[in-house]
């Protein structure tokens, strides 16, 4: 069995040496916004159950009531709880690699020529996937605090960054020309963005973005994921509606502390 280990600190290098640290120690992540107030930290800290956490200064306290994971597991990440009480969803490192190996694939990431910005909440699956897939792949990341447009500007025109993440509503503060890929997603992407803008369809579940769709192209998935609408092994049916179905290497283990999600291997 592993300890996992709360991160509560700010964006900045030192997340992703802590991050290697924890796994090079054998033990899991599970990152927590250092900015929430102090209920929401407690609520956040009981569905995630660590047996210790890093603080803003960087020293790891043990918790008294923490309980392990697996050996072999590496993240465990709190779901926004839009419906409801957060779940604590749980990645190996084996999805972690699929992943971040299977997204960069399909973005033609060099990691000799390309660099990530990561602005995006770091306790969330949409900005932490960008630094995961930096270690897997050892693609370079300037890891940011908060966003803020005219740093991840400068990020681009002064240091190189090529590749970013986004909501969608701050691609109007950003020149996407500015990079070689910018990726959205969290609303519906605009109809008339840039070609070089790719929406992105994925949860926390999943491991970051799943499906992706360049402007006036057909929705396209990682390589390695299935999908049906309906029952799984159903066809899917262009403009379909139905409970949508995934199995792959990238999806999570299962929930922390809740039954199994999955049916005969796919996710609903």
């Amino acid at each position: 069995m592993a300890t996992l280990v709360a991160l509560t600190l700010p964006g900045g290098p030192g997340y992703e040496r802590a991050i290697k640290r924890v796994w090079d120690a054998g033990d899991a992540i599970a990152p927590v916004d250092p900015r929430l107030p102090d209920g929401e930290r407690r609520r956040v800290l009981d569905v995630l159950r660590p047996g210790a956490v890093i603080g803003p200064d960087g020293h790891r306290v043990a918790m008294p009531d923490g309980v392990p994971v697996d050996d072999g597991d590496a993240l465990v990440i709190a779901t926004s709880g839009t419906s409801g009480q957060p779940k604590a969803v749980i990645h190996t490192h084996d999805s972690v690699a699929a992943s971040a190996n299977a997204t960069s694939a399909a973005l033609a990431v060099d990691p000799a020529a390309d660099r990530w910005v990561a602005c995006l909440p770091l306790a969330h699956i949409g900005g932490l996937s960008v630094v995961l897939r930096s270690i897997v792949t050892g693609t370079p990341v300037e890891i940011h605090d908060r966003f803020d447009a005219a740093t991840v500007l400068a990020a681009a025109r002064d240091r190189g960054a090529t590749l970013v993440s986004l909501v969608t509503r701050a691609l109007a503060q950003v020149p996407a020309d500015a990079f070689r890929t910018v990726l959205i997603g969290g609303a519906a992407p605009p109809a008339d963005r840039p070609p070089n803008v790719v929406a992105t369809y994925g949860m926390t579940e999943t491991g970051s973005g799943v499906v992706y769709r360049d402007p006036g192209g057909p929705s396209r998935l990682l390589d390695g994921l299935d999908a049906s609408i309906g029952p799984p092994d159903a066809p899917v049916v262009p403009g379909g509606e139905g409970e949508i179905h995934l199995r792959g290497p990238m999806l999570f283990r299962g929930y922390r502390f809740l039954d199994d999600p999955f049916v005969d291997g796919w996710f609903p």
